[in-house]
This record gives structure tokens, sequence and C-alpha cells, in this order.
């Protein structure tokens, strides 16, 4: 099968590319002409062909779509530090050009990463939303992937789990709830996805390998490396009011983002999961110890 995997430079864009590839498919990976040389080299060591593009251009995306069978979005601008990526540029509109673009190019199979609840209403929720609704009156057999949190992610200090300083932020009370799982799991689960008709048409979860609160996670942290963090309760009424104060589109998004922390995973009962997630938290932690 031929695959472009798009945000093929992210972290978990990689890993689909180097486990696509792995598993014999002819896998081309999206990359600014901007992006990092190393990664580049890296995605061409791992056997991905480089076809250069971006979600802003969607004349280099029609291009780029051309002869896949499939196409892999896991692209996002949330976190990115590129001038001009927005979520309004990327997430919505970029979006949209790449679902229209496979469509025209006849490309079979849509494999869209999505989250796992969006939280309340911000940009970056509202983008998951509507490019959601655009892969499913795309025409193309389409696959929704909705992981549970990254505790890659959400456990680093950029989101307040200071581990030199023994310092924990939590949003919320702590008490609710999450699958954790990690990114390399989340990027198995993608892949299987592109080869599984289970998953034709479909809205799948990810989920991790156990169902932890934030109280949960701290005290099995401290238990691995036996020492203790202190804690810091965010209220859900600080984050709400944070929410619908901010000034700028990724703030309103990451306020929200917060408050879906701190209410825990949503009941989805009905929505099948895929993958098998093996990284506990535990293992999680002793790896950045090792």
């Amino acid at each position: 099968m031929r695959i472009l995997v798009v945000g093929a430079t992210g972290v978990v864009g990689r890993a689909v590319c180097r486990l696509l590839a792995g598993r014999g498919h002819a896998v081309s990976g999206l990359v600014r002409g901007t992006s990092d040389p190393a990664t580049r080299a890296w995605l061409e060591a791992a056997g991905v062909e480089i076809v250069e593009g971006d979600l802003k251009l969607p004349e280099t995306l029609r291009q780029a779509c051309v002869g896949q069978d499939a196409v892999v979005s896991t692209a996002t601008a949330l976190a990115s530090q590129v001038a001009d990526d927005s979520l309004e540029a990327v997430d919505r509109d970029g979006q949209a050009a790449l679902i229209d673009a496979a469509a025209a190019a006849g490309v079979g199979r849509y494999v869209f990463v999505s989250v796992l609840g969006a939280g309340p209403d911000s940009p970056f929720a509202r983008a998951k939303r509507e490019t959601e609704d655009r892969v499913r009156s795309s025409g193309m057999r389409y696959t929704i992937i909705r992981p549970s949190i990254f505790m890659d992610v959400w456990l680093s200090p950029h989101v307040g789990f200071d581990w030199e300083g023994g310092q924990v932020t939590i949003y919320g009370d702590g008490s609710r709830p999450h699958a954790w799982i990690h990114s390399s799991d989340v990027a198995s689960a993608i892949a299987d996805a592109v080869e599984s008709d289970a998953a034709v048409n479909a809205e799948m979860k990810v989920l991790g390998p156990e169902s932890l609160t934030p109280d949960d996670v701290v005290a099995a942290v401290e238990q691995v490396l036996g020492r203790k963090f202190e804690r810091t309760y965010v209220p859900v009424e600080h984050l709400e009011a944070q929410r619908v104060g901010a000034g700028h589109p990724v703030e309103q998004s990451f306020a929200g983002l917060m408050l879906r922390y701190a209410a825990g995973d949503p009941a989805s009962a009905s929505m099948p999961a895929i993958g098998t997630s093996t990284i506990t938290v535990r293992d999680y932690v002793r790896s950045l110890n090792a």
C-alpha cells in the first residue's frame, strides 16, 4: 500500500512512518522545505520518501496525494513554533484542504488523529470537530482515531510536571481517571488502523494499559523514584475563567484541554478500541531515569 503521512516530522508521525515502512508499505512523508535536516535524514533512513508540501499551501497537497492509497494525518499547530502556523490555518483550513485533495486524487483510505474528548469549546476543539465532519462526508473510507491523554506530554515540565524541582501542577481535583497512553502506542494503533478492515468508517479509541487518576500517577512516580512531589491543584473554576478570558486561540485551547484533563476520560463504552498498549506510567518514568 502507498501511504502518505502528514505530520511526518512530529513525534507520532515519525513513529507511524517507521512502523508502516517496517511493515512493507511504500511510505511518503509530507515535509516542509524548512523542516529540520536531521529529521528528514531520519525519515529517509527509515525508508520514507520525502515529499515537500505544507498544509497551508493547498497546491502542494494535491500533488502529494496523487497515487496514494491512503493518507494519515497527525498534524496540528497546537504546539508549533513556526510563526505563521495557527489553529485556523493548519488544524481547520489545512486539514480541510488535505481531505479535499485526497478525495479528488482518488485516495481510498483516510486516517485522522483526533482526541478522546476535546474538552469544552475552543478553536482546537472546533477544528477537530469540523475536520471529523469533513472526513465523514468525504466519500473516502475513513478512520477517526481518538487517543486518551499522552503521558509523554502531560508528564512533562511544559504542562507543570517539574521532575527536577519535585513540583506537580494538577488540573482539577486529581480524582478523575485517564487511560494514560504513550505516543509510541498511539502510533502503533494508527498503523493498525490503516491495515484493519474493522476500522473502516469507524471511530476508534486508543487507551493505555491502565486507568489512573492524576493523584494515582503522582503516587506511582513517587514510588518509582523514591521521593515525594509537592502537588498544586488548579480549580476547574479557574481554568474555565482562563478559557473564557483568553485572548489568543492557543491559550484558549490549552485551557480547554486542561479542563478536559480535569474531567477525566469521557464515557465512550460504545466506541471500539484499537491497538494493544504496553507502556505503563511506571515504565515511562523508569525510561526517563534509566
